[in-house]
């Protein structure tokens, strides 16, 4: 699932970056208080999650109104059914750019 996916992915870098103290992000020697660390990484992650729902908002409209279009639309014969389908993606892409924290599950 992508719940799944997003948790390996979170656990994965976050082992990666505490593991390679290099670089000028986020180091220990950083944070000032015990936890501050880790709402440090809270907020990275949860923007990278924000983006990445945009993004996604901004690649369905593209399949949508773009050049490269998807076969789960363009495959529908019925203009009138396809012209709906299409409206809704794209109402959807919508809000994912625009409002990507209304998909967050924040338990």
């Amino acid at each position: 699932t992508i719940v799944k996916l997003w948790q390996v992915f979170q656990d994965t870098f976050t082992s990666l970056w505490r593991a390679r103290e290099e670089g000028d992000g986020y180091r220990a020697s950083m944070f000032g208080f015990d936890g501050e660390r880790e709402q440090a990484e809270a907020a990275f992650f949860r923007s990278v999650l924000l983006d990445a729902i945009g993004f996604a908002g901004a690649k369905m409209i593209r399949r949508i109104v773009g050049i490269a279009h998807v076969e789960d639309l363009d495959g529908i014969e019925d203009a009138d059914v396809r012209a709906s389908c299409e409206k809704k993606a794209i109402a959807m892409g919508v809000k994912l750019v625009t409002e990507p924290a209304e998909f967050l599950s924040e338990g």
